[in-house]
């Protein structure tokens, strides 16, 4: 199975490219992570594209629609398109049933597998009893950060959340969510921690694995201070 490099806005004519040589299927994804991702879990007869980016696949899939080109799949990430109810626009384009692939990841047997395999099952048990199952313990964590992110979006879509790792106390895994709202706020003169802290409480009830983002990140940080795995565990997950 071949894999060929995206560039930006140069989606649609590297497929009309690729179709002079493979009269077979195209898959195409947002980036390198992806395409290591789904090299493995393909028939070796289709051929797979990085699309180097969300917005690229979205909008090659939707001008290849336009010229009826057949035989194209685009893959990308729910992201906040699905809590802000965003149509991909495209027959041909679907999106994965968490907000990326991590927490797909996360969501599944896949967490099991690697704590299984890797993990210490002392620690692991000690932090379950402490803190309960693992999976459900970085999701309620998770959520934390993601809905303040989701908060930040509605009010200021290009706006990013400061370093997650200082608000979280890696012994006693307490979140600390009043210090990440006020140092969200105090990043932001247009934005009073009050007024951010009233539409983080007011936000809907969602699927949580939708709101929360990339929880891979929470567990980069968290299996490293519970010490629950090994560093073979730890390069897994990197």
């Amino acid at each position: 199975m071949a894999i060929v490099g995206g560039k930006q806005n140069h989606v649609v004519a590297e497929i009309k490219f690729l179709r002079t040589q493979h009269a077979g299927s195209v898959l195409v994804l947002e980036g390198r992570d992806d395409l290591r991702f789904w090299r493995s879990r393909c028939h070796h007869s289709r051929q797979l594209i990085d699309g180097n980016g969300k917005p690229n696949v979205i909008l090659g899939l939707r001008r290849l629609d336009e010229i009826g080109f057949e035989g194209v799949l685009g893959v990308v990430d729910g992201n906040h398109d699905y809590l802000a109810d965003i149509p991909l626009g495209s027959n041909n384009l679907v999106a994965t049933d968490a907000h990326d692939l991590e927490c797909m990841l996360c969501r599944s047997s896949a967490l099991d597998s690697v704590l299984a395999e890797h993990g210490d099952h002392e620690k692991i048990g000690r932090f379950g009893r402490a803190h309960g199952e693992v999976r459900t313990a970085l999701l309620d964590r998770g959520l934390v950060f993601g809905r303040v992110r989701w908060a930040v979006r509605e009010l200021q879509p290009s706006w990013r959340l400061p370093a997650l790792r200082r608000f979280v106390d890696e012994k006693s895994w307490v979140v600390d969510e009043d210090g990440l709202i006020e140092t969200t706020a105090s990043m932001n003169e247009a934005m009073s921690a009050a007024v951010l802290r009233r539409r983080v409480a007011d936000l809907p009830r969602a699927d949580p694995w939708h709101v929360v983002h990339a929880v891979t990140t929470c567990w980069r940080y968290c299996e490293s201070a519970s010490e629950m795995c090994s560093a073979t565990c730890r390069r897994q997950w990197a």
